[in-house]
Formats: C-alpha cells, structure tokens, sequence
C-alpha cells in the first residue's frame, strides 16, 4: 500500500467533503453539514484500503468505516 502525499489527502478528501452531501441532496432532498465532514473522512479513510486484492476484504472494511464514521458524526 502506497503512501499519500498531501495533495492527494485533499483532493481525496475534498471530494468526499462535496460528493456526499450532493448525493444525499439528490436521493433525500436534504442533508445536515456534518455529512460534509463524514464523506471527507470516509473516503479518505478508505481510498488506500481500495487497492487491496480481495473483495471481500474491501466490503467488510467500507460497511464497517462508513457505519461507525456515520454513528460518530
């Protein structure tokens, strides 16, 4: 697994901060700013779990980080 540079934890980050929300807008017509900050940390938490060869193991680790960032925000 690779490293990620600065650059690459902001766009990373930013487009989880924009894409959910925009998301959850389109699907429920509403959303809360806190979602912002939990898209931007989910993908950035997971982006490096990704490159993983087995995919079961990408499963399991995004339902669980995504569940337990949601409950925390």
């Amino acid at each position: 697994m690779k490293k990620m540079n600065l650059h690459e934890k902001f766009i990373c980050f930013s487009t989880g901060f924009a894409g959910y929300p925009l998301l959850e807008l389109l699907w429920r017509g509403h959303t809360h700013w806190s979602m912002a900050l939990a898209g931007g940390v989910v993908l950035l938490l997971l982006y490096p779990a990704c490159n993983a060869k087995r995919v079961r193991f990408i499963c399991l680790k995004t339902a669980v980080c995504i569940t337990a960032v949601e409950l925390l925000f």
